[in-house]
């Protein structure tokens, strides 16, 4: 029996076929993965993003302040972290009831114009030095490390 004489059923999918179906079923397994997949870790990125940025802007306001030194920080509580002084678009909200830890405690922190951490309660204790760590915790855990020299960094 010829190859040719088989009917058009018997002979499979041609490669252009193929590529169109591989197509297809890549653009609905993209386009279906959020909804079975979920969120899970992105608040938490986006969270981590949004707070690496508050504190390089304030870092970056307290460096370039030449007379007020010790006004650009920021207060980190259990659901927010607030520039200071307080401007409320740049606030960090979350619904959760305790999404923002610190390693040196919450409170206030401001920068000096050396870009290092200070505390402001206990009497302006100076952290640098010291490496400290915020971690936000939403689906999963970021940190956030401003280290010994002041630079502020994601983990994670």
């Amino acid at each position: 029996m010829k190859i040719s004489s088989l009917s058009p059923r018997i002979r499979g999918f041609t490669i252009v076929e193929l590529i169109i179906l591989i197509i297809v079923v890549g653009i609905l397994a993209v386009s279906a993965y959020p909804l079975i997949g979920g969120r899970s870790g992105v608040d938490a990125a986006v969270y981590q993003g949004q707070v690496i940025s508050l504190l390089r802007l304030q870092q970056q306001r307290a460096m370039q302040d030449t007379v007020d030194n010790g006004t650009y920080g920021f207060t980190v509580s259990a659901t927010e972290v607030n520039a200071e002084p307080f401007d409320n678009e740049l606030t960090i909200t979350s619904d959760n009831s305790d999404i923002f830890t610190i390693s040196s405690g919450y409170g206030t922190y401001y920068f000096d114009a050396m870009g290092c951490l200070v505390r402001a309660v206990p009497n302006n204790e100076r952290l640098c030095g010291r490496t400290e760590i915020i971690t936000i915790t939403a689906d999963s855990t970021r940190t956030v490390v401003i280290n010994e020299q002041g630079y502020i960094q994601a983990l994670n």
